[in-house]
């Protein structure tokens, strides 16, 4: 990949449908290889942590049947190292590494917080084999992941009269 990376740093097509995330369940019509417009450009994640999880990934989550994330052990590239090249996964039921495809991550470093990572994958196969989706990771102690559990007469010597009942909770954290 030869290209100039503060160029694509900055042209970069941002992502930013939450339903990207690792923990939001299959929906329809969500597959990237019809989804996205061109695999000839570069992707930001803009959603939640802004970046593709570096681990295995469920099935039927990141809104598709197959959600991608960064595979092979190798992770997300620091600034200095420059485009990289790795391959990306998604899984099945009973294999982490069920398919993949090949891609470019580069460091942007950091912008206004953690560092900005860019993403170049190639053209995952067909949606008639699964719905495909490359996915955004979660951190699992965010509020957008959890349900809060704070309404008044959850504490266990409250002087709230609220009863509180748990059973139309979702499941789920």
């Amino acid at each position: 990949v030869d290209e100039d990376i503060g160029d694509l740093c900055s042209t970069a097509v941002t992502l930013t449908e939450e339903w990207r995330g690792t923990t939001v369940d299959r929906a329809r019509d969500h597959c990237d290889t019809n989804g996205l417009s061109t695999f000839d450009t570069w992707y930001r994640i803009g959603v939640l942590e802004k970046k593709m999880p570096d681990a295995c990934v469920a099935p039927n989550k990141c809104g598709a049947d197959h959600g991608y994330y960064v595979g092979g052990g190798r992770g997300h590239p620091d600034p200095e190292d420059g485009i990289v090249g790795r391959t990306f996964f998604y899984s099945s039921s009973t294999n982490c590494e069920s398919s993949s495809l090949q891609g470019h991550i580069l460091n942007c470093g950091k912008i206004d917080g953690p560092d900005d990572f860019i993403y170049k994958w190639d053209k995952p196969s067909a949606c008639s084999s699964g719905d495909k989706a490359f996915c955004a990771e979660e951190d699992p102690c965010s509020s957008t992941v959890y349900t809060k559990l704070d309404q008044a007469g959850r504490a266990g010597r409250s002087p709230s009269d609220e009863k509180i009942s748990d059973i139309n909770l979702p499941h789920g954290w």
